[in-house]
């Protein structure tokens, strides 16, 4: 697998404020794919964390690269459901972070709304972990999902994602638009991005 890096870029600014991790799998017959092709196989042969920790090691060499070279761009990398089940995953996540020198925050989680919703109460805990060890946690395609806010209200994230679904359209449908502005002003109000 590689891994690319999408650039996040402050509209305002226009000053680059982070990357987002993305592994593609290079098959020798079928070119690059793509996450949604082969992420889930490895969710249900039991691989995902094996793949989790390979994309986490990649992005903490290339962060640590340009941290050498003054630039301090922070990684975020996606996490599957499984792994936020680890209760050892905040462990490997706290050594690769000493083995790189690389800050803590200078990486985030993303983790979807749906991902999160399967069993919040069983993932609170590897979460709080995460938070405790200075990383940033995101919820990613908010707004498509089920969740409840105040679920929401008592997870430990820093930031939401609003789902492209919504700001693809926001332009042209009101009722999007609508929506966008709501998930703004509640992230606001508790405190998020």
């Amino acid at each position: 697998v590689v891994v690319r890096y999408q650039p996040k870029v402050n509209l305002r600014s226009r000053e680059l404020v982070g990357v987002e991790a993305l592994v593609r799998w290079n098959h020798p017959e079928f070119g690059e794919v793509v996450p949604d092709r082969f992420v889930p196989l490895a969710e249900v042969t039991g691989l995902i964390g094996v793949l989790t920790d390979h994309v986490l090691r990649i992005s903490l060499e290339q962060c640590r690269q340009w941290l050498d070279r003054d630039l301090r761009i922070p990684v975020a990398v996606n996490l599957s459901a499984r792994t936020l089940l680890d209760a050892d995953f905040p462990d490997r996540v706290a050594a690769l972070l000493a083995e790189h020198e690389v800050p803590a925050d200078m990486v985030s989680f993303e983790l979807t709304e749906s991902s999160v919703m399967t069993d919040p109460d069983r993932m609170k805990p590897v979460l709080h972990c995460l938070h405790e060890l200075g990383t940033g946690l995101s919820i990613d395609d908010f707004g498509t999902g089920y969740s409840s806010l105040s679920q929401l209200r008592r997870l430990p994230v820093d930031e939401v994602k609003i789902d492209k679904e919504f700001v693809f359209t926001m332009g042209t449908d009101l009722g999007d638009l609508a929506i966008v502005r709501a998930i703004i002003e509640l992230g606001h109000s508790l405190g998020l991005r």
